[in-house]
This record gives C-alpha cells, structure tokens and sequence, in this order.
C-alpha cells in the first residue's frame, strides 16, 4: 500500500509540473489538472475491491474506456459505442492507458467528435497475435484545424503513456474525424 500511494504521489507531482508548463493561466491549468486527476480517480476506483467479492478486482480495458467516457455519455441518443473483445488491465499499464483515454476524450470532447451534438466516436476492439489493437474513430465532427493538431502537452502525456506500455499509436485525420489506433502487446497490460 505504501509503495502505490508513493507512486501517485509522484505521479501527481510529475503531472503538476508538466501541466504548470504547458498552462496559459492559473485557471486553464487548475481546470486541466483537476480533469487529469478524476480520470486517474476513476481508473484507481477500478482497482478497488468490491466489499462483496473476495477475489482480486478484475479491471479491464473496456471497464476503463466505460469509466473514462461515462462523463460524455448521453442518455438521450448514443453517440458512443464500444465493440470488440476486452482485455485485463492491472498495475502500472491502468495508470498509463487511464492518462491516455483521458487525452484522447478530452480532445474528443473540445474539439472532435464529442464537441458538437451530431459528432459520434466509435471504439473498436480487437486481440491479434498477443498484441490489443483499439480503433477510436471519430465522425461527424467539426472540420479540425491545424491548431486542433498542434502537438502540445497533451501529445507529450500521449507519448509517455504509449511509451509506458510499449505500444504503438498514430492518428490519421480525415474530413469528418480523426482515427486513432493503439496498438499494446497484452502482456504491457497485466504487467
């Protein structure tokens, strides 16, 4: 217990100082900040065993993407939807790809697919050869700008999170969205 909560603590610390970086004011910083520690908040809740259960807590892939995008889920209309396999999701690898899927509905959420009531992001999912392969394709949203593509801290968080599982990620921007695919050798995820 003692070797997790100092983890948190120092990755709370190295978020606050990339964060700070990055911030073009106080405010824009506490808000990002504030937002990147629910996501880890969220992904943490995963971990925890259930009262009722007596096992270890099974965490998975889709559990997370659920947990991370329940805040932009519509009850009225669904715009999003999850398919494919899952994969268990434990360790140092939840805390990486927790950061990651914040990213990526952030961006999503402020400029993609989730800005505007019509947008859609499909999530798909699939296990090949040992390796997680997640498509996040956005449609129907606003036409991407090249300020929207500037790499920023999020890019650099993005990086360091892929790099943490050592996978693999790249963006193909089309007219209507973006397409996003990670790629993550399944053993990166339990280990």
């Amino acid at each position: 217990m003692h070797h997790r909560i100092k983890n948190l603590f120092t990755l709370t610390a190295g978020l606050v100082t990339l964060s700070a970086k990055a911030s073009a004011g106080s405010a824009v910083f506490a808000a990002d900040f504030r937002s990147r520690l629910q996501a880890l908040a969220r992904a943490h809740a995963l971990t925890m065993p259930d009262d009722n259960a007596a096992a270890e807590p099974a965490t998975t892939f889709v559990a997370l993407l659920q947990a991370i995008l329940a805040p932009h889920v519509a009850d009225d209309r669904p715009r999003i939807a999850i398919r494919g396999c899952d994969a268990p999701l434990v360790g140092k690898a939840l805390t990486s790809i927790a950061l990651l899927l914040h990213e990526l509905a952030t961006n999503a959420a402020k400029y993609g697919a989730l800005s505007g009531s019509g947008g859609r992001l499909s999530i798909d999912l699939a296990v090949e050869n040992g390796t997680l392969r997640m498509i996040w394709q956005e449609s129907n949203a606003p036409h991407s700008s090249p300020e929207t593509r500037r790499e920023g801290f999020g890019t650099t968080l993005e990086q360091a999170a892929v790099s943490g599982v050592q996978g693999s990620l790249h963006r193909d921007w089309k007219a209507d969205g973006v397409s996003i695919t990670l790629e993550v050798a399944l053993r990166s995820l339990v280990g």
